[in-house]
């Protein structure tokens, strides 16, 4: 049963195979029950992680939320929702790894949590931004104002003398300061108490308010009005934020303060859980692994002791077959005999591998005769291949007549490969040597030195063609016999040659008649391509020779007549033309007159006009003394009747000290001896007293009849002031004539002195059209003489038509315009001299002038545009 080695083998890789395969699916096994473990380890670690990660991060989100109340600003919000969506996100990733119901309750609690938390913070927010927004656009803008209207009242009724409405309005605005204190002090602790002082010292705003109306002066009672509607808006925006800011709190009290640690405990407790279900599979999996590590411990010993007695036995019986054909192999290495044979008695697959061998060793012998047989007859056409290798026996032979038929063949390459480099060179005369070849390799050379020798002779004559073209020979024919390709390149360079020689007839024939005057000839042959081209050219170009000829000869057939016409009107023109200047010249001397007077009548306008302004200012300044004058005996007016109190005063005081004196004289009589000295004192104060009396009196007098006088004094002042004013209006109106009539001096001499430059312009431009008139007369002539050479000239072209008589005959009319009339100047100069006589200047002109833009125009009718 187990004589082969194939029996053997597979009998013996079946047995470890058997117990590797027993071994793997034992630990296989295990470790499958490890996975298991280790991955419900692994997911509740994940899980775990998870949770954690929720609470780190919603503590970050509480943590961003009390920030946000104590600073509400845009990177608290941002860093809320980053940290809101991070545990979101989180939440999403611990559903996708626990599979357990409980715990996916718990997660979807927390969620619900979480998103009742996000919408309690955006309800803060906007708490928040209603807050920031009664504080900043409100409070903060009304309070100030507020304190700077009252800080203006106190200073103007300090200013007024009004102490005591100065001092109420400083109560008023110690008040306001302190609702505005306890306000922001509410802000910042949203204390009930904190917002009942701010309403009671708004109470006591309103009261000192109500206080200040009795004592304040009328004209400021408007800004007082303003201070207290100012004082009950702050007070109903400090009531509306008391509110927002309670209704912020019950937010923050009854959801965020709620909410956080109620996600957090849940967070907590389930990942207590979680870690008791780790404490669990950890332990277990751990056995789990030990137990396998041993049984596959034992599993590989056993394997590997049975796979070592296999490894020492089998190979034994193998090895002695195996020897036997290495010997043999090797003995026909070393002498190449291949009649050598195996041992093939045995009857395993050692037997059978020497059957094969003894068999092979027979073919290889047969092939190799054959194949040099073969390969000597192939020798003849082969290339350049040769067998290098260092063979013995029948490869030896085999090898030598492989490499002598590669000699050969390489011969008979060379001949051909030079040919062909010569060819493709250019260079069609090269031999081919012959000798030594025979068969197929002989007629290959011989049909190429066949083709050379027709390329040669066809190449030859087409050179001599192009030789003969480059010297303007165009009747030179290829005529070598050709056949095939060559025949049709020969018919195409024959036909080539035929259509050039033609054009160039043709041309040669039309070109000829042009120089001799005659431009009647055409090309009329029919040709193609580019000679099409050009056969239409010249055509052409003949056709619009034959057109510009003819017009020039009606050219100068009309230029001619109209010169003639030109001449008689210029002649006719240069008489009115000195009529026209003789006027011009009359006018441009009245003209200077006239601009002279009416400049001095501007000058003495303008020294006017100055007289007026200083006089007028010199008013001005009397009018303002007087004022000031006026200004000042009011104010010795108003301390006159100031004196005449205080005397009054010092009146009353002496008689009063006249009654105090006279009492005290009846209480020293009263008191007898005891009150003589006082007595004596009383008498003497008595007397200072009527003194006193008396001169306060006479004082009285004096200055009552000062203040009458300073009265009628201050009255005529102030009528003198009226007459001085209205005396400084006339002065200003009449000033205002002045100016206006210097004004309109200076324009009316603006006007004469462009006028004056016109009438200078049309003197120039007269005696310009004088000379302008003899050199069109003299151009118009020559003008007829170039017309009678051109046609004369003309006339030698033969076009193969008649000049129609009309257009001879045909005259040029002038249609006679009205110059354009001159643009007043915009800026007055300076008359010019006068021009000299136009005759004596017409004939001082040598060289025609440029004629003027613009031109004075007499009469219409006597004028002609040219």
């Amino acid at each position: 049963m187990f004589a082969t080695i194939r029996a053997k083998l597979i009998a013996s890789f079946l047995f470890i195979t058997l117990l590797i395969a027993g071994s793997a699916v034992f630990n296989v096994t295990n470790i499958q029950q490890s996975a298991d473990g280790f991955s419900e380890y692994r997911q509740m670690a994940r899980a775990s992680v998870a949770i954690g990660r929720v609470q780190a991060n919603m503590l970050m989100v509480r943590m961003n939320a009390k920030d946000y109340i104590n600073n509400p600003v845009a990177q608290e919000v941002d860093e809320f929702n980053q940290y809101y969506l991070r545990t979101s996100d989180l939440l999403e990733e611990g559903k996708q790894i626990l599979d357990d119901s409980k715990h996916l309750s718990v997660l979807d609690k927390i969620s619900k949590d979480l998103s009742s938390y996000k919408q309690s913070f955006k309800q803060v927010q906007a708490y928040m931004q209603e807050r920031n927004l009664l504080v900043g656009d409100k409070l903060d803008v009304i309070g100030p104002k507020m304190e700077s209207v009252l800080t203006e009242l106190m200073r103007q009724e300090l200013q007024l003398g009004n102490v005591q409405a100065s001092n109420e309005a400083a109560e008023v605005l110690r008040a306001l300061l302190l609702a505005r204190l306890y306000g922001a002090k509410f802000i910042q602790s949203n204390a009930e108490k904190d917002m009942q002082r701010v309403l009671k010292e708004f109470v006591v705003v309103s009261d000192k308010i109500s206080l200040l109306r009795q004592y304040i002066d009328a004209d400021h009672m408007e800004p007082l009005q303003q201070v207290e509607k100012m004082a009950e808006e702050y007070a109903g925006y400090i009531k509306n934020l008391y509110q927002v800011i309670v209704n912020r709190n019950e937010v923050i009290e009854g959801n965020l303060d709620v909410i956080g640690p109620r996600v957090a405990t849940m967070a907590e407790n389930l990942k207590l859980e979680l870690k008791e279900v780790q404490d669990t599979v950890g332990p277990a999996v751990q056995q789990n692994n030990e137990d396998t590590i041993n049984s596959s411990m034992i599993a590989a010993l056993a394997v590997v002791l049975i796979s070592i007695v296999i490894a020492i036995l089998l190979p034994r019986t193998i090895n002695r077959g195996l020897t036997a054909i290495q010997i043999v192999l090797k003995k026909i290495s070393e002498s190449g005999d291949f009649s050598i044979r195996s041992d093939a008695q045995r009857k395993d697959e050692i037997g059978i591998m020497g059957q094969a061998v003894n068999q092979l060793l027979k073919d290889m012998q047969a092939a190799i005769d054959d194949s040099n047989r073969v390969v000597q007859a192939i020798s003849k056409g082969d290339f350049e291949q040769h067998i290098d290798l260092e063979l013995k026996g029948d490869l030896a032979r085999l090898k030598d007549g492989i490499n002598g038929s590669a000699d050969t063949i390489k011969d008979t390459m060379q001949q051909l490969q030079t040919a062909m480099q010569q060819m493709s060179q250019g260079n069609f005369k090269v031999k081919i040597e012959s000798d030594g070849m025979s068969g197929g390799f002989l007629d290959v050379v011989n049909s190429t030195e066949l083709t050379l020798e027709s390329l040669n002779s066809t190449i030859a004559d087409i050179l001599a063609i192009m030789a003969a073209m480059e010297q303007g020979q165009f009747n030179q024919r290829v005529t070598v016999e050709a056949m095939g390709d060559l025949l049709d390149l020969k018919s195409s360079v024959n036909n080539s040659m035929d259509a050039i020689e033609a054009a160039i007839s043709d041309i040669t024939r039309v070109v000829v008649a042009q120089s001799q005057g005659d431009l009647t000839k055409t090309i009329t042959g029919k040709y193609y391509g580019q000679l099409d081209t050009l056969k239409q050219a010249i055509n052409a170009s003949a056709q619009r020779l034959v057109e510009v000829i003819d017009n020039a000869l009606q050219a100068t057939t009309v230029v001619g007549s109209a010169s003639d016409e030109v001449s008689q009107g210029a002649m006719d023109l240069s008489d009115r033309v000195q009529q026209q200047a003789a006027s011009v010249e009359e006018t441009s001397a009245t003209m200077d007159e006239m601009n002279s007077a009416v400049q001095g009548n501007t000058e003495n306008a303008r020294e006017a006009s100055q007289v007026a302004v200083d006089v007028s200012a010199k008013a001005t300044q009397g009018a303002n003394v007087m004022s000031k004058t006026i200004e000042a005996m009011n104010a010795i007016q108003e301390s006159s009747h100031k004196i005449a109190e205080i005397v009054t005063l010092i009146d009353g005081i002496a008689f009063q000290t006249n009654l105090l004196a006279l009492n005290a004289a009846v209480e020293a009589a009263r008191a007898g001896e005891h009150g003589r000295g006082f007595a004596v004192v009383a008498g003497e104060v008595r007397n200072l007293a009527q003194k006193s009396a008396e001169a306060a009196k006479d004082i009285k007098n004096l200055i009552e009849e000062s203040v009458v006088r300073i009265d009628e004094g201050a009255t005529l002042a102030g009528e003198s002031g009226q007459v001085l004013d209205e005396i400084n209006a006339s002065i200003e109106t009449m000033t205002q004539m002045i100016t206006h009539i210097a004004t309109a001096s200076s324009e009316q001499a603006n006007g004469v002195g462009q006028v004056h430059q016109a009438i200078n312009q049309i003197d120039e431009v007269t005696q310009q059209n004088a000379a302008l008139v003899e050199e069109t007369s003299a151009a118009s002539l020559s003008m007829k003489e170039q017309a009678d050479i051109l046609q004369k000239e003309m006339s030698f072209f033969n076009t193969g038509r008649t000049i129609n008589a009309s257009h001879k005959a045909k005259q040029v009319k002038i249609e006679a315009k009205p110059v354009a009339k001159l643009n007043t100047p915009s800026v007055a100069v300076e008359p010019k001299a006068k021009r000299s006589a136009i005759n004596e200047n017409a004939e001082k002109s040598d060289t025609p002038k440029a004629l003027p833009k613009q031109a004075a125009v007499a009469d219409s009718d006597e004028w002609a545009d040219f």
